[in-house]
């Protein structure tokens, strides 16, 4: 069986500076110019306060486990484990969704609240994806 292609949809305008980052192994997120909240997604407007301005700010990539589902559904043709799929709560109070390395998919070891840091995988020479691993020692 062929090996599956990964698709990778281009960036809206909005989301285009947090690729940018992930391609520099940075994680920047939007704030707010008019109340200063974190927003993520990026999007055209605040939710918060409606303001169109914003600034990208490089984020701590430090978090928690928020949530996660574990996918038993491999890419067609591959063998791969069970993938985790986490939502990060940020320690500047945002939450995202990335895939959660380092751990197998074991109820035993993914614990609501364990401490995260990003990571970033060059998926090729245009294209770096964000992921968490557990936390090194803080």
């Amino acid at each position: 069986m062929p090996q599956a292609t990964r698709f990778v949809s281009p960036p809206s305008p909005e989301a285009q500076p947090f690729w940018e980052g992930c391609k520099r192994h940075e994680l920047l997120v939007p704030r707010c110019l008019g109340c200063g909240a974190f927003r993520f997604f990026p999007r055209p407007m605040c939710p918060r306060c409606l303001v169109t301005q914003l600034e990208w700010v490089k984020a701590s990539g430090k978090g928690s486990l928020y949530s996660y589902v574990i996918s038993h559904s491999p890419s067609p043709g591959s063998d791969e484990p069970p993938t985790v799929i986490a939502v990060v709560e940020l320690e500047e109070g945002m939450r995202l969704m990335a895939l959660l390395r380092g751990v197998t998919a074991d109820l035993g070891v993914l614990t609501i609240g364990m401490a995260l840091e990003v990571v970033f995988e060059d998926a090729d020479s245009e294209v770096t994806l964000l992921a968490f691993r557990p936390a090194s020692a803080r």
